[in-house]
């Protein structure tokens, strides 16, 4: 039996207001005249502080509605949870001290509910499966959250709306962009999604959707080219032979290639061509036979040029194009293509600068060209969807550029022409 037992209380920490004039809540552990506190993830004024503790109180007396009451209710079985974790913590120990407890505290929650863990076994499995990319997003995800959180754990149940917005509020402090915000809060709710996949149970409640939280999305702006700017291009002469031509071609290529990316293009092989036809599978998709679909590239006889100049030995084991080597582990073969990219950009956009459009170009515009331009010559969605792989047709209609100014003038002054 244990003769002194520390004594747990949520408490209002008004020593340390916040900007916005609320106060830590926090939880207290008093033990043999020492106290110490451990955060929650709740700020409150003292009026607030008050209401949610004696909430029953004022439901009972009529004082608080029914909505307002599930609201504080909710905040007040938060903090009591609190409590009762600590308490089990401490009924574990044999005997109590502040160093134990706090080494202990952190192994309670079970590591099923422990969405950092969660995230370490979810980036091991993809660098087993090859999947270095997406491993890296969710390290650079995992990475941030332990800046914020600046705890061992994060439990499932700390990942409330309130939680959420804090955490945008606070990439947008350190001057993230909402495409990097978005990135990071969908792969933490991929991981909330494994962890209660089986047992929903595991969370109070779901924070994510309409009327909760938005993950927020930035508007695709349009990175088409118009087709004054896709005829310059084309026609540009590079020096022969350059590192600019060769990095021209192989944007060309991609835009030929029904928008081709570059780690698709990296790994086509001879075995993948054919008379007049290239034959492959898209290497973000191909590991799940549900959307192993085939692509199916008619050669345009400028790519076929392409693989004439640039091109490795025609063997059916070969790369086409010597960007990758055989036995390259994952973590190469990602380096590899990032190179292969970045070395595409930077000659690309030299050539627009040259050429004076004004358009940052990349790998990526040439897949949005393509699509645009597709419709344009009269392609359906449909079609474009399955050339270039999407798996959505709304996907693919996020490609599409904007119709070009000329052509709106055309339209608009035929709308009163009959004949």
């Amino acid at each position: 039996m244990k003769l002194d037992t520390p004594k747990l209380s949520i408490f209002l920490d008004k020593r340390y207001a916040k900007k916005d004039g609320k106060f830590p809540v926090k939880l207290r552990i008093t033990f043999k005249r020492e106290s110490k506190y451990y955060p929650t993830e709740f700020n409150m004024t003292e009026d607030e502080f008050i209401r949610q503790r004696d909430s029953e109180t004022l439901r009972a007396n009529r004082i608080i509605g029914t909505k307002e009451y599930a609201q504080l209710a909710k905040i007040n079985a938060s903090l009591n949870n609190r409590l009762a974790d600590a308490q089990k913590v401490i009924d574990n120990l044999k005997v109590f001290n502040f160093d134990t407890y706090e080494q202990k505290k952190d192994e309670h929650i079970v590591e099923s509910d422990n969405v950092f863990v969660a995230f370490q076994q979810k980036i091991e499995l993809l660098e087993n499966d090859g999947r270095i990319g997406t491993a890296i997003t969710y390290r650079n995800a995992l990475k941030s959250l332990q800046a914020f959180h600046k705890m061992k754990v994060l439990s499932l149940n700390s990942i409330s709306v309130k939680f959420l917005e804090k955490y945008e509020n606070w990439m947008l402090e350190k001057s993230n962009s909402v495409t990097t915000i978005g990135f990071y809060l969908r792969n933490l709710r991929a991981i909330i999604n494994e962890l209660i996949d089986s047992d929903r149970t595991k969370l109070e409640e779901y924070p994510f959707g309409p009327k909760k939280y938005v993950i927020p999305t930035k508007k695709n702006s349009k990175k088409a080219l118009s087709n004054q700017d896709l005829k310059k291009i084309i026609n540009y002469k590079p020096e022969p032979n350059s590192p600019e031509a060769k990095y021209l071609d192989y944007w060309l290529f991609m835009y030929f290639g029904n928008g081709m990316n570059p780690i698709d293009m990296a790994h086509l092989k001879y075995s993948n061509l054919g008379k007049d036809r290239i034959v492959f599978r898209r290497e973000k998709t191909k590991r799940t036979n549900r959307e192993a679909t085939e692509i199916i590239v008619f050669l345009h006889e400028q790519n076929q040029k392409i693989i004439d100049q640039w091109g490795n030995p025609n063997k059916p084991d070969n790369f086409i194009f010597p960007i990758l080597q055989p036995k390259m582990t994952p973590i190469e073969v990602k380096k590899a293509v990032s190179q292969f990219g970045k070395q595409i950009n930077k000659y690309i956009g030299r050539i627009g600068e040259k050429l004076e459009i004004d358009k940052h170009i990349t790998t990526y515009v040439a897949r949005h060209s393509f699509v645009t331009k597709f419709l344009a010559e009269g392609g359906s969605l449909l079609d474009a969807k399955e050339m270039t792989g999407h798996t959505s047709i709304t996907t693919t209609e996020g490609y599409v550029g904007s119709i070009e100014d000329d052509r709106i003038k055309k339209i608009t002054n035929r709308l009163s022409q009959f004949s």
